[in-house]
């Protein structure tokens, strides 16, 4: 099929600014499902991206850090304005993108800034859409999972001693900025770092739950291989009572694992945003950052929110909401009693 429009999207970041625009990208595609779009974006967007939709048939590397960028934007210009695109939909709010497509010759549409609090997926749908009404026919965030995916899953699960009928709970306890420096990272620590100790706490309360009602229930985290030091500190404070997952990276695997978890609790990281994307109910800790900003964009049955400026002591930052807290909010999802797994007994 011929593309009859050449359509440029824009947005670099993390993996989870990426899963928010996800339902603005797919508004886009069933808009004009003959369009050629590319997207311009990180090395985490292309991960995120790569097996989005087959009609995104390029992805352009842009590293906003990297010491040779000057000339990768150069390039950029030179490649966009020979692209001839007919559309360029950005999603930054950084102006300094726009010099990307100058004299391009593209319709531009960016997304506003504003002081309202609005998920930012439905700010990028708005774009896309301007008439976008969530209540009359919602666009939530998705990412397809593969098959190889899931059957690269089940066998890491198998090899832990995990059942394929066990209700899983994950846990994660890391995120990107840990390893700054701490006065770097003592911002990202108050608003992404609840205690090894509350996520153990939490292990002990779900493991109790469950044993006390006749339920399978497995509680894992899933760590890359440099972060297991820090798994290892949340198992030991958890009394052993967690499945320690640390394989290599596998992003295809690691949205599998995701959406064979029943439930995943976290904080405000990119893992949040790709386990709602991928249909795992989620419980998100939020300290410093809005939520009607920044949560998950999917259906409020499917999240719960615990926020530290809910609690007496916000200034502690995640550790102000304490571990019976976030179990109150995990037992919304939990089976009350002995059942088969309500996500199938498969990957």
């Amino acid at each position: 099929m011929t593309a009859s429009r050449k359509i440029l999207v824009v947005r670099v970041g993390r993996a989870g600014d990426i899963v928010m625009i996800t339902a603005a990208l797919r508004r886009l595609l069933a808009r004009d499902p003959t369009a050629g779009v590319h997207v311009l974006t990180s090395s985490d967007g292309n991960r995120v991206l790569r097996d989005f939709d087959p009609r995104v048939t390029r992805i352009l590397l842009y590293d906003r850090k990297s010491l040779t960028e000057v000339f990768r934007r150069r390039a950029l210009r030179r490649m966009i304005r020979a692209e001839a695109y007919d559309d360029i939909y950005c999603f930054e709010l950084n102006p300094s993108y726009q010099n990307l497509w100058r004299d391009s010759g593209a319709t531009v549409h960016t997304v506003q800034n504003s002081s309202a609090a609005i998920n930012y997926a439905v700010r990028c749908l708005r774009v896309v859409d301007p008439d976008y009404d969530e209540s009359r026919e919602p666009q939530w965030v998705q990412l397809p999972v593969t098959a190889a995916g899931r059957e690269k899953a089940r066998a890491l699960l198998q090899q832990a001693g995990v059942e394929d009928d066990a209700f899983i709970v994950g846990l994660h306890p890391s995120f990107s900025g840990l390893s700054k420096s701490w006065i770097r990272s003592l911002v990202h620590r108050r608003q992404k770092a609840w205690p090894a100790e509350s996520y153990g706490t939490l292990a002990k309360l779900l493991t109790d739950h469950a044993a006390q009602r006749g339920i399978k229930l497995r509680v894992i985290l899933d760590m890359l291989p440099e972060d297991r030091a820090i798994g290892e500190k949340v198992v030991d404070a958890s009394g052993d009572r967690i499945t320690l997952l640390a394989a290599p990276p596998d992003f295809d695997r690691y949205k599998a694992l995701l959406a064979r978890m029943d439930l995943l609790l976290a904080p405000n990281t990119g893992p949040m945003h790709i386990a709602s994307a991928v249909g795992t109910n989620v419980v998100a800790l939020f300290a410093g950052l809005d939520p009607r900003d920044c949560a998950p964009y999917v259906p409020t049955s499917r999240v719960a929110l615990l926020r530290a400026e809910d609690s007496p002591n916000p200034e502690l930052g995640l550790g102000a909401i304490s571990a019976p807290q976030a179990f109150a909010a995990c037992r919304r999802y939990l089976p009350q009693v002995a059942a088969t797994r309500s996500k199938g007994s498969t990957v």
